[in-house]
């Protein structure tokens, strides 16, 4: 019988702007919670916390690296500005605050110093010196000369704070005329790992360059990022260049749209000299010359279709640069705060899409922070797959995460190249949905320092596990009961093995106990992979499958179906229950289905795997 041998299933992805049938084998049509690499497709997705402890409600997150290049993470709530070590949370305001929205928190560096802003209150400023003293945070000088004046001393503030090259950009100003949120103003040029000495324009300050512009049209600023040598204002709906012209002017300003606007202040990156942003409704590239889309037609129809434009500015977008990527978080069917995350491959120029398993008010990426219990010896990629630097010293790898908050969590959002194990009652406790066929967001608040699953069982009339025993680690091979199914503790691995949820698909998490870190999680989304509208022997012939060899390796048990359809673009009729595949022991799946075009999907409960390919075995069936 012919054979259509698919390869490199990694190297093409998720197309929407193509009709299906006119594809390539090698592409999907669908999915969700998987990364493209090497050629092959990734089971990737779900959630490790990290820290749970931060006692109030967060809204921003950023990195800071002291003179020693050791890295620390510093988070901004309702209450206070927190350093985070990767352990341990360290007040860096002596002073209480409060404010109404932690998400308007806004951050610039110039570099070792951090500066923060929240529009209710007046810029400050931190110097992260070295590993072993914690500087307090500081108030922002307005002008520093024989009398020292502070922002609130001259009567302003602003709404958002941003750096290019040495100078600090301060964005929508309050000053005691009023509030002008389409003003900016500039500082004199700091110097390095300094404070700008003065904000005073040059008529007042004749050494200072500092000064002030409004943009006019185009509604209130954004945000403002920079671009090789220039810095761009992104408004409501105007984009505008600021170039540094040397003398006493300070900088120019150049319109460049009319039309774009950004759709939150966080919602814009920048990759390799071009800016890549979030509009509300589409997502757009602009290199200094031109803008452009970057998302397919369909792709972008989901976001208008889902989006909830209520919220739309609560959106954000974070650089992955280890896997070069830019993931656009986007609240979604009523959601407030981000709970999808389209994700943008630049080098290859392909799409996917993730879940995230709480919503996630905003998120950065950065190095592992200092205090983390990630070594080389409990990292569970090769070091062929280790994302980090090779010349670092110490004991640990220096790999970049992707940190997200949810309330007073920080969150790993890709957790698939974390420590071995992970896990705790934390997200133990789960209330099963027969209507959704769905865990919803139900988690106990309370890390327990030591978890066991003993024996849980279902109460269908409380729609609760119940009879969970708390007890010490589970000793090797101990077995444990989770809806009809067994599984056990491996002690060389630290995790349980064959456990498995209800049988509906977006029921299952995969947990796991790692010794070193009791209080962080791990849970595991789903992989999906589909693809429709394949064709085989051509579109006017019918063929019929009946044997197919995936090419797949990893730890994860993997289902597969197959279906066919009897034209281009209609139903598909799949062909019995979705087929068990483990890699490793499994070589083939016998199926029987003919069509003129064919489909499949795959789908995993949780774990690792990697598919390269599949040889779809299949015989003609006759002409239509």
């Amino acid at each position: 019988m012919p054979i259509l041998n698919i390869r490199e299933m990694g190297s093409i992805g998720v197309v929407s702007d193509v009709a299906p049938w006119d594809l390539p084998p090698a592409a999907f049509s669908d999915g969700m919670n998987f990364r493209l690499a090497s050629g092959k497709a990734i089971t990737t997705g779900g959630v490790e916390r990290v820290s749970g402890n931060a006692e109030q409600t967060l809204g921003h997150i950023t990195q800071s690296t002291d003179l020693g290049g050791n890295s620390s993470w510093i988070v901004c709530g309702d209450s206070g500005i927190l350093l985070f070590d990767g352990n341990e949370f360290t007040p860096l305001l002596s002073d209480p605050i409060s404010v109404e929205d932690a998400r308007k928190w806004s951050s610039a560096k110039i570099g070792n110093v951090t500066f923060f802003n929240h529009p209710e209150l007046t810029p400050l400023y931190w110097r992260d010196a070295d590993e072993f003293t914690v500087s307090p945070l500081d108030q922002l000088p307005w002008h520093i000369g024989d009398t020292t004046e502070t922002w609130e001393d001259v009567g302003m503030s602003c709404n958002i704070i941003r750096a290019h090259k040495n100078f600090l950009f301060a964005l929508g100003i309050k000053n005691p005329d009023g509030q002008f949120n389409d003003m900016l103003h500039w500082s004199h040029p700091a110097d390095p790992n300094g404070i700008p000495f003065s904000w005073r324009p040059t008529i007042q300050q004749p050494d200072s360059i500092a000064g002030a512009v409004s943009m006019g049209r185009g509604g209130a600023i954004v945000s403002g990022e920079s671009l090789r040598d220039s810095f761009v204002i992104y408004s409501e709906e105007a984009l505008n260049v600021m170039q540094y012209t040397g003398d006493s002017l300070g900088w120019s300003r150049r319109a460049i749209s009319e039309t774009a606007g950004l759709a939150n202040k966080d919602a814009i990156v920048e990759v390799k000299g071009t800016h890549i942003f979030f509009t509300g409704a589409d997502i757009l590239s602009y290199d200094g010359n031109s803008m452009q889309s970057l998302m397919h037609n369909r792709l972008r129809s989901r976001i208008a279709a889902n989006v909830n434009m209520e919220h739309i500015n609560n959106s954000w977008a974070a650089h992955y640069q280890a896997h070069n990527e830019v993931w656009f978080g986007v609240p979604e069917n009523g959601a407030v705060h981000p709970n999808y995350a389209y994700c943008f491959n630049y080098r290859d120029n392909t799409w996917s899409i993730r879940d995230l398993e709480k919503q996630v008010v905003h998120a950065r990426t950065g190095k592992e922070p200092k205090a983390s219990y990630l070594t080389w010896e409990k990292s569970v990629t090769s070091w062929a797959e280790e994302r980090g630097s090779w010349t670092q010293a110490g004991d640990r790898p220096f790999r970049e995460v992707m940190y997200g908050l949810a309330t007073d969590q920080i969150n790993d959002l890709d957790p698939s190249l974390s420590t071995a194990g992970g896990g705790s009652a934390d997200y133990s406790e789960q209330t099963w949905d027969e209507l959704t066929g769905k865990f919803p967001d139900v988690r106990a608040e309370t890390a327990l320092e030591n978890w066991s699953a003993a024996t849980q069982s279902w109460d269908s009339d409380s729609r609760k596990w119940v009879d969970v025993a708390l007890e010490e680690k589970p000793e090797a091979e101990r077995e444990y009961t989770w809806y009809g199914s067994s599984g056990s503790w491996d002690d060389k691995n630290g995790a349980w093995h064959e456990a498995t949820a209800p049988s509906a698909w977006d029921s299952y998490y995969d947990y796991s106990w790692d010794d070193a870190s009791p209080l962080s999680g791990i849970i595991q989304s789903e992989t999906w992979l589909l693809r429709t509208d394949l064709p085989i022997g051509g579109h006017e012939t019918n063929t019929t499958i009946t044997r197919v060899y995936p090419i797949v390796e990893g730890t994860a048990k993997l289902e597969f179906r197959f279906g066919s359809q009897q034209l281009a673009g209609g139903p598909v009729t799949w062909v019995g229950k979705p087929r068990e595949f483990t890699p490793g022991k499994d070589r083939k799946i016998d199926v029987r289905t003919t069509g003129e075009l064919h489909a499949y999907e795959v789908r995993s409960k949780g774990g690792f795997f990697k598919l390269t390919g599949m040889d779809i075995e299949y015989s003609l069936a006759g002409s239509r």
